[in-house]
């Protein structure tokens, strides 16, 4: 663990490694390659658990596993939290909410596509699938389809944004729509507040946006 300042502490912690990091208000969580969400108090001189939960193959459904043994761990790839409730995408493309801090699960719709990331903003969840287009989802089922592989994506206040290295999308939860698709060539992409988008454009240049101004 590490501030400003330096390293505060080193501890082996988890037996798997770890794939994910995320702050919540309840704490400090952690997902791992062993299918292990675990989380944890940050004190000064170390972490303590708190709880944690472990997926395995049956977890997921059908459709989707990869494997015949039930009590096989499946790997967590990517997590974000959104007030008192938890998302997780693992390796083989199952979704899954969890509530806080007990960390009891319920599945979402899954596909056979390996994900890369999600973003989270209850109810809504963008995944950004390795190989396939982007997409928008609710617990009901799918709201709507980014029309790229995205490589890029953040959530900023109100909007989920995607890009392709060439090409810019803005969703907006409001209107449940696309509400910018222009083409926009950048190196990578970050939100600095709930209202503003920074760009590292082509020529390496930082640019900041204000949504909300242009939205």
């Amino acid at each position: 663990m590490y501030n400003k300042d330096g390293k505060i502490f080193e501890k082996k912690v988890t037996d798997g490694a770890v794939t994910c990091l995320e702050i919540c208000r309840h704490g400090l969580l952690s997902g791992s390659d062993d299918g292990n969400i675990i989380l944890w108090k940050v004190e000064e001189k170390g972490v303590e658990k708190i709880g944690g939960v472990r997926l395995t193959v049956s977890d997921l459904s059908r459709k989707i596993r990869r494997s015949s043994t039930s009590n096989k761990p499946i790997a967590v790839v990517s997590m974000q939290s959104s007030d008192n409730e938890l998302c997780v995408a693992t390796e083989t493309g199952g979704l899954y909410i969890l509530t806080l801090p007990t960390l009891d699960s319920k599945p979402m719709t899954q596909s056979a596509t390996s994900i890369d990331k999600i973003l989270f903003e209850s109810p809504y969840v963008a995944v950004v699938y390795t190989t396939s287009n982007a997409a928008v989802f609710t617990q009901e089922g799918l709201v709507d389809e980014i029309p790229f592989v995205a490589k890029l994506a953040v959530k900023c206040g109100p909007y989920f944004v995607f890009s392709n290295h060439n090409r810019l999308v803005i969703w907006s939860m409001n209107t449940r729509s696309i509400v910018i698709d222009e083409n926009i060539a950048c190196h990578s992409i970050c939100s600095l507040s709930n209202d503003t988008l920074q760009v590292l454009d082509a020529d390496f240049n930082l640019v900041s946006n204000f949504l909300n101004d242009q939205l």
